[in-house]
This record gives structure tokens, sequence and C-alpha cells, in this order.
């Protein structure tokens, strides 16, 4: 019996086994950085976070038309791709192939990837390639700036308003990524810095129901608005005294 001859179910069980391991991390080799070098991130008995070279391998994909037609789907769809090192999205792309790409349903990015990917939709080819996501997530807390010296809450702000900015033409431009979800924790500061410290992640998800737990829903637009009517003020007012902290962002 040859795995041709096996019942379909079966047959996707060990697709399933072979292809799917859950988080995978794309970044450019050390040896060549215009190659790609994928890693697997899975946790450990002792619940710590290894690292191995990406067991995966495409070689089953190309036995025949059949297996092919069948796994590769699987290959894209089940796993989550961080491509969150630089240079990591475009070196996905090219090692896997716009038609392969396109069935991505989960994608980690960083913060300083955010403006591009907005920007990106733009382009209808962008549109297209992205059009299967159902979860894009930032790979990294980000600090939020509660207090400071008034340049340095400026400068932040400045930052945070285009972040914010991204966020809304991301879920006005695509067609399923409507819904961003934030998770964050605080802490007491430290003397003279703040009275708080505070982190966040994003999560662009397609609806409420796909949330995790502690995550929160974030009206960005409404977000935006108050966290420019914020900075605006502070600019008009040429005042010098540190502002207070916003509920934006």
């Amino acid at each position: 019996m040859t795995l041709s001859t096996l019942p379909c179910e079966i047959r996707l069980k060990i697709y399933s086994n072979l292809f799917t391991n859950g988080l995978i991390k794309a970044e450019p080799s050390y040896t060549d950085p215009q190659s790609l070098t994928f890693w697997t991130l899975s946790s450990s008995p002792n619940s710590e976070i290894r690292m191995a070279a990406n067991p995966l391998s495409a070689q089953l994909l190309r036995c025949c038309q059949q297996i092919h037609s069948e796994a590769h789907i699987l290959l894209y769809s089940s796993n989550t791709f961080d491509c969150s090192s630089r240079e990591g999205m475009r070196l996905l792309l090219s090692a896997t192939g716009a038609r392969n790409f396109s069935l991505i349903r989960a994608l980690i990015i960083d913060w300083e990837q955010l403006q591009d990917f907005a920007w990106s939709l733009a382009k209808q080819s962008h549109v297209e390639l992205t059009a299967g996501l159902e979860s894009v997530e930032m790979a990294t807390w980000r600090a939020r700036v509660l207090g400071g010296s008034s340049s340095l809450w400026k400068e932040a702000k400045f930052y945070e308003r285009q972040l914010l900015q991204a966020a809304v033409d991301i879920c006005a431009k695509h067609k399923r990524l409507r819904i961003v979800g934030q998770k964050s924790y605080s802490r007491a500061g430290r003397v003279g810095i703040g009275s708080s410290y505070s982190r966040v992640k994003w999560r662009f998800v397609v609806s409420e129901s796909d949330l995790n737990e502690g995550e929160t829903m974030v009206d960005v637009k409404e977000e935006l608005e108050v966290l420019t009517r914020s900075v605006d003020g502070a600019e008009e007012a040429g005042s010098t005294m540190q502002p207070g902290p916003v509920d934006a962002f």
C-alpha cells in the first residue's frame, strides 16, 4: 500500500504531522544575507522556549502532483510565520512565491514594519498577497511614554501617532483585518521617571471572537483622534510642563 492509496483522512493526518509545527521564524541566513533560514520555536517540557533548525521538509511535496496539491496548502495555512527579523518578509516572499505566500493565515511582524505593511496595501498586488491573513501580530512589546521631558514626550507621541495611523489604514484597507486587539501590562516606575510603566502588544484579527484571553479591542481611530488632540493642544499651549498621561496607546 502506498501513500496515495491511503484514505484521504489518513493522508491529511500524515501531512499535518509532517508540515505543522506552529511557529516558524524566517530570518536572513548568517552565511548569505540574501538567503533564508527557517527556525521552529516550540515549548520545552519546562515551559522555556527553545529554538532549533526547522525540521520541515518540502521533499515530499515533490513526489507527485496529488501529494503537492493536498499538502502544500496545509504547510502555509497551518503555521504562523515570524517575519519580524530584518528582511524576513521580503526573503520569505522570495522563497515561497506569491501563490504560496497568499496561503499564509498568520504572520508576525515588528513595530518598525507596521507602516510598510499599511503602505503596501495601496498596491493591488500586495492586497492579493495578504488577502488570506487572519492574524498579524507584533513580535515585541512596546513601551508607552506616560511621563518625561516635554521634548521626549512629543517625539514619542509623534511616533505613536504614526503607528496608530498605520493601524487605521490597515483596518480600512484590508478586507479581513478589521479588529485590533491589545495586550498590556503595567508596573510601578522608578522615582522621577513616572508613576507607572506600561507596555503593549497589538494583534490584528478578523473579528472580536478571534481575540485571545487578556486581549482587549482597541478603537484605533478614536485613539488616534485623542492622541492628536492631546499633542496639538500641548503644542498650541507652548507649555514646558510635563503633560499628563492619556489613554491613547
